[in-house]
């Protein structure tokens, strides 16, 4: 007989196990069950070196709403003087809380910024709400660096947050690259009656890290920043015929 011809459940042949050739058909149910065994056993160890751990919700500065999927970030408004805050849609944006700024009180902050990150400075209007104008002042301090400006009404009743993006604001100004130090005034009006405060934040553009001063003044009339003067040498004619 020709043993080919067979019926299949007569038929006997070799089944290979790995490395081992196995010529009995019942020895192949125990090589089936091993190299399930090897599979469910090895998926543990892949899973566990090709998957990296989830990022933190709110990048670590807020919880998630599992209703709405929005981030409720950590003091997006932080008071003057408390610890720093965050804002943005992933809360993101660190928020530095100033006093408010007047002619007869304002300062000058300073930040270093990584490409493509934001910082916000949340300030108060003037407690008497006289103002009537803001002025502020944006100046880049290397030629590499491209600081933009951008502002938004703060209302404790109907609060919006800066997004951490370039859009949803009050106003902006852009122009840094083109000049060292820029500015703009705003003037108050009906939407902004209500206002608590402003943010005045600072994105670093582009693919340079971006170092700045900002200044900013609330008033009742337009006003500007008067760089200072530099003292006079004594070596220089003029102010020795001044004198």
């Amino acid at each position: 007989l020709d043993p080919w011809n067979q019926p299949r459940s007569r038929r006997r042949g070799r089944l290979r196990c790995g490395r081992v050739l196995i010529s009995s058909d019942a020895m192949a149910p125990r090589c089936s069950l091993a190299l399930v065994a090897v599979i469910i056993f090895a998926a543990p160890l892949l899973s566990a070196s090709q998957v990296s751990p989830p990022p933190a919700a709110c990048s670590g500065h807020g919880t998630l709403d599992p209703w709405t999927n929005r981030c409720n970030c950590t003091e997006p408004w932080p008071a003057p003087g408390a610890p720093h805050g965050w804002t943005g849609l992933l809360c993101q944006v660190e928020t530095i809380g100033i006093p408010a700024q007047t002619l007869q009180s304002h300062a000058v902050q300073s930040a270093l910024l990584d490409p493509g990150t934001t910082v916000c400075y949340a300030t108060p209007v003037p407690s008497d709400l006289s103002w009537r104008y803001l002025t502020v002042e944006l100046k880049h301090l290397y030629p590499e660096g491209d600081p933009d400006l951008y502002g938004l009404f703060y209302n404790a009743t109907h609060p919006v947050y800066p997004s951490g993006t370039t859009a949803g604001y009050d106003f902006k100004e852009v122009s840094s690259s083109s000049y060292q130090t820029v500015s703009l005034t705003v003037e108050r009006d009906w939407k902004h009656r209500d206002a608590a405060g402003v943010y005045l934040c600072v994105n670093a553009y582009g693919d340079h890290n971006t170092t700045f001063t900002l200044q900013a003044v609330f008033s009742t009339c337009p006003s500007a920043f008067i760089p200072p003067v530099p003292p006079a040498s004594s070596d220089d004619p003029t102010a020795a015929a001044a004198a």
